[in-house]
């Protein structure tokens, strides 16, 4: 009997749990190298905070985003909501926030507010009133990656309105370095009604004529709204115009 089955018999009556071998089966595992790799650093993970400690004082979250704006982990936190209108006889005044974390204050801040972001070249004023003077409500607010590269942009639509139903005002906002910035906007006459797709957003409002009422318009216009590789830009990839209908 070779000396390999004298010491498995040999294990096998005593309970021992190894013996040594004639020789590897496979070469033998290359020593510890020198330096020592440092673990990643903790990526907090955004759906388990406590959205409404991110929020200034009185808000009421109504809507919650997860996305990776810029490509960078963990996700950032979009956040729409509510504070009371001093008149209560007014809708509540909306805001909209988006918070990313920051690992070398290890907090998470606050990367846009719409109630202060302004692009003079795009158009004055901020996305909704700073002083809240403007009836608003956020009736769109999705996230859309247009290109298809794991980072989405934000589609946001303001409806305004006063004692008439006012414009409404889609816009598509990317982050792509220290600022958010205006990759789309474009605004109706009144109102609107807007339908998101994994890569594409339609827009669909009356085109009022000098002498149509506020509630009929002459005709409707269908734009829809995507990513164009030839000029790596969102624009309008179609628009079609017809008849309103009676009524």
């Amino acid at each position: 009997m070779s000396r390999r089955a004298l010491c498995l018999l040999a294990a096998a009556l005593v309970g021992l749990t190894a013996c040594p071998d004639d020789g590897p089966d496979t070469p033998p595992s290359a020593g510890p190298t020198t330096g020592s790799v440092s673990p990643p650093p903790d990526v907090p993970d955004p759906k388990l905070v406590p959205v409404g400690t991110l929020l200034r004082e009185g808000a009421t979250p109504d809507t919650v985003l997860y996305g990776d704006l810029n490509g960078v982990a963990p996700e950032e936190i979009v956040v729409l909501s509510t504070t009371p209108a001093q008149d209560p006889s007014l809708p509540p005044r909306p805001f909209l926030d988006a918070f990313a974390w920051d690992p070398a204050e290890g907090a998470w801040v606050k990367v846009f507010d719409a109630s202060a972001y302004e692009d003079p070249a795009i158009r004055p004023g901020p996305i909704l009133a700073a002083a809240g003077t403007i009836g608003q409500s956020v009736l769109v607010l999705e996230l859309v990656d247009f290109v298809d590269d794991g980072t989405p942009e934000l589609v946001v639509g303001v409806q305004s309105y006063g004692a008439a139903l006012g414009p409404l005002d889609l816009w598509v906002l990317s982050w792509p370095s220290e600022a958010f910035a205006v990759e789309f906007t474009r605004s109706t006459q009144r109102g609107g009604q807007v339908s998101v797709e994994p890569r594409r957003v339609t827009l669909e409002a009356g085109l009022y004529a000098p002498d149509d009422p506020g509630c009929c318009p002459s005709r409707i216009e269908t734009v829809v709204i995507g990513w164009d590789p030839e000029s790596g830009r969102i624009v309008v990839l179609e628009r079609t115009e017809r008849e309103a209908p009676e009524g």
